[in-house]
């Protein structure tokens, strides 16, 4: 990953991540406590649930945002500076490996549709 705990980085992020919103950008800067690989470490089907609409990436950074003077998290695909298209799919780990044992879904795109659609397959 190119990004560190105790690294200091400045971001160039959304204001709203919701899917298909039009959001300001705004320059973040962080001071980047943890890194989670999503594909390592994916996201729990109650952790996806939670907010199914938010744009998501592969990597998550937690870290104390300097300018608004608190911890937040930020998807590094929302970024201008590591942009990437956001698709996500479910599959299915074995306890304590960290590469998925199968994909059981087919790709679900950064629209609000296949956000829901996406919900509905972890859901079941």
């Amino acid at each position: 990953m190119m990004l560190s705990p105790g690294e200091q980085v400045t971001l160039t992020y959304p204001d709203c991540t919701l899917v298909e919103s039009l959001a300001r950008l705004r320059r973040r800067r962080i001071v980047v406590k943890h890194v989670r690989d999503l594909v390592a470490d994916p996201l729990t089907p109650a952790e996806y649930l939670r907010r199914p609409l938010v744009r998501r990436s592969r990597w998550l950074i937690t870290g104390f945002d300097q300018d608004r003077q608190s911890w937040r998290q930020f998807y590094l695909g929302s970024t201008r500076e590591f942009a990437s298209p956001g698709f996500l799919r479910a599959a299915v780990y074995r306890v304590g490996e960290s590469q998925p044992f199968d994909l059981i879904s087919r790709p679900f795109g950064p629209s609000k549709l296949e956000r829901r659609v996406l919900a509905r397959v972890i859901d079941r």
